[in-house]
């Protein structure tokens, strides 16, 4: 059985904050854009997009697979001494 897992480094705490400030300097950039272009939504859609593959990134995702043998009787080895 596969599945997929979330194993970050961080606290949610830090990964937060980061998303938080992420977002700030995207609204940032776009208030401070000199050209009409560069204000666009669209292009905003797409840094967000961009930064959002770069956050989940961060959150270093894993694939873990289990696998379940059938059950087997117990050896016993012995070692015997002269």
């Amino acid at each position: 059985m596969s599945s997929f897992d979330w194993s970050p480094n961080h606290g949610n705490a830090v990964l937060l904050g980061l998303a938080g400030a992420l977002a700030l300097i995207l609204l940032l950039a776009r208030r401070l854009a000199r050209s009409p272009i560069a204000r666009s939504w669209p292009l905003l859609i797409v840094r967000g997009a961009v930064l959002a593959v770069l956050l989940a990134l961060i959150l270093h995702p894993v694939r873990m697979s289990k696998t379940r043998l059938p059950p087997q009787a117990p050896e016993i080895c012995y070692l015997v001494d002269c």
